[in-house]
């Protein structure tokens, strides 16, 4: 697991580099592992990460992130991904989706615990939420129709203009919720939110609409900051993972070691983030790999 870690810290991103690595730095490894056996081969690597519960090996990383950061402060964002390089379209199968705390991870143990260590969650709804997202877009598709009159609200609206592209948003938040099936069940739950979104790129408009849940007060401009941070993680951890760590062309396709080298991704990405040298992550990857002073610094 650690050769795997530092591996991936210093640019590793397949198994065999993973074993390439470690008869690399045998001997600086030798300083603080127990090698009895020498260096997994490439095969070892692939088999334990394929035995791994990667539910279990994602709250570890959680748990780790924690100890090392200390008390979260400020908002948390975890986004679902597809790795495009996992499928394989002659054996018609799907690319690998790494999926947390997006529409897939809303789920009442996950609002408990958020609010039960005393945070506040924002957490989007889409079709797999069933009867609370039809009753949610039914409730906004009639207060819509009426332009939210005698509907009581919030709203907040934002524009913005990048490179070509123009997008608006009109975000609203209700908190007359004793309608909604089901409320007692989600801890703290106060507010439902919908947001319109129309994009404009190169003279073609696209709308898209999201709902959302959440324990915060019915504030439209506090919302509007969640949710931008929310989809700001496209721009930020998406494009790092893409382009730093090469995410999008791992080959992996097997389902439960594609998931495991993807949290080692994400835990190489989170040790070599708090690293406060001013350098890109490609950057600090190579250095890593080449100075085992600065690898180490990363780690410890």
């Amino acid at each position: 697991m650690a050769i795997a870690i530092l591996a991936v810290i210093c640019g590793a991103e397949t198994w065999v580099d993973m074993e390439d690595f470690g008869v690399a730095r045998y001997d600086w490894l030798k300083r603080f592992l127990e090698l009895p056996n020498g260096i997994p081969s490439h095969d070892t690597f692939n088999r334990v990460f394929s035995l791994i519960d990667p539910k279990v090996f994602e709250t570890r990383f959680v748990a780790w992130v924690e100890a090392v950061s200390g008390k979260l402060n400020g908002q948390v964002v975890i986004d679902g991904k597809m790795i495009k390089g996992s499928g394989n379209r002659r054996a018609k199968k799907e690319p690998l989706w790494i999926v947390s705390i997006d529409a897939m991870g809303c789920q009442k143990e996950i609002a408990k615990q958020i609010c039960d260590e005393g945070g506040d969650y924002v957490l989007a709804l889409k079709g797999n939420q069933g009867n609370q997202h039809a009753e949610i877009t039914n409730y906004f598709q009639q207060a819509e129709a009426i332009n939210f009159e005698y509907v009581e609200h919030d709203f907040h609206k934002s524009y913005e203009e990048n490179r070509g592209r123009k997008e608006e948003r009109f975000l609203y938040v209700a908190g007359d919720i004793e309608w909604l099936p089901m409320r007692e069940e989600w801890s703290n739950l106060k507010s439902i939110v919908f947001v319109l979104s129309t994009r404009e790129v190169g003279g073609e408009k696209t709308t898209e609409k999201r709902f959302y849940i959440s324990s915060l007060p019915p504030n439209a401009q506090q919302h509007a900051k969640a949710v931008r941070n929310h989809w700001g993680i496209e721009n930020k951890q998406h494009w790092i993972l893409d382009v730093g760590f090469n995410e999008d062309q791992c080959r992996i396709r097997d389902k439960i070691s594609g998931k495991n080298c993807a949290t080692l991704r994400r835990l190489a990405l989170n040790l070599l983030k708090q690293e406060p040298s001013k350098a890109g992550m490609k950057r600090k990857r190579l250095r890593a790999g080449w100075d085992e002073k600065y690898l180490r610094k990363v780690v410890v």
